[in-house]
This record gives structure tokens, C-alpha cells and sequence, in this order.
């Protein structure tokens, strides 16, 4: 359907173009088209700019609109991103990167750990430095996470998003901003829980000063 303008304001929308019938590309904001008075082939609505037969003053005109190309869509869209380098491959879906889990990715794998319904993080650690810094040798030196006091002993990632919004009709600002890892609700109302990781203690036939700890 057509839908009609204000001639300055930025939209999503393609406009139409008076001079041929043809349309803007499609793009995330149409650069502005009004919609003129003449067209390359004579017709009925286009203006009386010179006098001519059965016409009378004032010969001028005003361009006062865009006219739009619209149409209705029931689009299902996602409510999340995939973080720590997730890919979104349908709606609501994430493939995440080797490491992660969660429906967002944003779940660190714990070879050892299990889920609290009122843990306030996502993923939680140790509860000392001390703990980290005795098994951090043994630890997966490319993982994407550390549980230590630098974050908190959570894994709960700090992300980057672009803000974007409206002063008025014709002017849009953007802003880049980081959030810190966020706390989600439930399905139920209430909050998620988070899954806490423990890093395991030293059997009787294990020395960690040697290095080496079996993996079981």
C-alpha cells in the first residue's frame, strides 16, 4: 500500500518517485524523496507551472510529502543476541562458539559444577582467589573466562551495544554502550537461576606441587 509523509522525515520505508514510478532501494533508513509535482511523461496530476489552456493564477507549487511503499508482516523476532561469539542461526536460536552454552551463549561449560534455582549470577566460582590460583595451571589456558575476584568469581560477561534513537522525526542519534553482565527473569516471573562451577578438591594419591592431577 501507499502510505503518505511528511517530506523531511526519515523512515525504513522506500518512497516512490514522481518523475518515474520507481522506488528507493531498500535500506535500513531511505534517504528522503519527496514526491514532486511533475513526471517525465505528461499527466493529470502533475502541476500547472506556465499558463496554459483552461488554466487560471497562481502558477506554482509546493512539495509537502513522501509518498511510502508499506505492507503488513507478522515477523517473529528474537528477544537476545548470542554473546562471546554465538551465531544466531533461527529465531530464538543460538550456535555458540566452543565453550559456551546457554540459550544465549552466554554460559561458560563447567567440566564440574551444578544449578542453583536462587543463584543471583550466571556462572559462579570460587569464593577466593586462593581457590583459583591453586588449579589455574591446570585450567584450559584459551578459555574465554576466568572465575576469579576480577570479575566478581562469576563469569557474567560485559557486553557491547549500540543505543540508537529518535530526537524528532528527521534526526536519529546513536550512542555505543557496555553493560555489565544482567541478571534475566524467568519464564515464571521471577529470576533466573545460574549454574556454579566447582573446582574439584586433591584426591590423597594427587600432589599438585608435582604439576599433575589425574582427570577424572
Amino acid at each position: 500500500m501507499m502510505m503518505e509523509l511528511r517530506q523531511d522525515v526519515i523512515t525504513h520505508f522506500q518512497y516512490l518517485s514522481s518523475w518515474d514510478n520507481s522506488s528507493t532501494p531498500y535500506l535500513r533508513y531511505s534517504q528522503p524523496l519527496p514526491f514532486n509535482s511533475n513526471s517525465s511523461n505528461v499527466l493529470l496530476w502533475n502541476a500547472v507551472i506556465d499558463p496554459s489552456q483552461n488554466t487560471t493564477q497562481p502558477y506554482k507549487y509546493l512539495i509537502d510529502r513522501q509518498v511510502a511503499l508499506a505492507s503488513f508482516h507478522n515477523v517473529t523476532q528474537g528477544a537476545f543476541m548470542c554473546a562471546n561469539g554465538g551465531s544466531c542461526i533461527a529465531p530464538d536460536v543460538c550456535s555458540c562458539a566452543q565453550g559456551w552454552i546457554g540459550f544465549d551463549c552466554r554460559v561458560p561449560i563447567c567440566e564440574q559444577g551444578f544449578y542453583e534455582v536462587e543463584q543471583e549470577t550466571f556462572v559462579q566460582g570460587v569464593q577466593s582467589n586462593g581457590g583459583m590460583d591453586l588449579f589455574e595451571r591446570f585450567l584450559d589456558p584459551n578459555r574465554q573466562y576466568d572465575l576469579d575476584s576480577s570479575r566478581g568469581f562469576t563469569s557474567n560477561p560485559d557486553f557491547p551495544t549500540t543505543i540508537e534513537r529518535f530526537l524528532d522525526a528527521t534526526t536519529i542519534v546513536r550512542e555505543e554502550r557496555i553493560f555489565s553482565g544482567s541478571r534475566y527473569y524467568s519464564n515464571d516471573g521471577g529470576f533466573q537461576g545460574g549454574y556454579e562451577c566447582s573446582i574439584r578438591g586433591v584426591t590423597e594419591w594427587e600432589d599438585y606441587r608435582s604439576g599433575f592431577i589425574f582427570d577424572h
